[in-house]
């Protein structure tokens, strides 16, 4: 073989080495690293999903905090009104009494009256 011919199938060795090592470069991306990257971008999802699961929770909470305030305030406020108006009820009921007891005392005389066996 001539030199020629000699650097020419050197190149060509090369080459197909070159390739080889390209294939099992590409080979070894495909197997290993995309999974990788795609494992790897997975898990970054998952706790990305997580952190805002987390805080929708803990804004759901101050919400549910917010609203349990509101409804007390409301319900003291109802509790106290509703305690004026018995107070209010009750005194009128005290200063209407003696004007209808002689009207109530007389119908339970009456009453007892009508039902004693005589």
């Amino acid at each position: 073989m001539t030199e020629k011919e000699l650097t020419a199938l050197e190149a060509i060795q090369k080459i197909k080495e070159t390739e080889a090592r390209a294939k099992a470069l590409l080979e070894l991306v495909q197997t290993k690293e995309i999974p990788q990257i795609i494992a790897e971008a997975s898990e970054k999802a998952k706790a990305m999903s997580e952190q805002i699961l987390a805080q929708a929770k803990e804004e759901a909470e101050r919400r549910k905090q917010a609203i349990l305030i509101q409804a007390r305030k409301q319900v003291e406020a109802i509790e106290k009104e509703t305690q004026q108006e018995i107070e209010k009820i009750e005194n009128i009921a005290k200063e209407k009494f003696p004007l209808v007891w002689p009207s109530i005392r007389q119908q339970i005389i009456q009453e007892i009256k009508g039902n004693q066996v005589g």
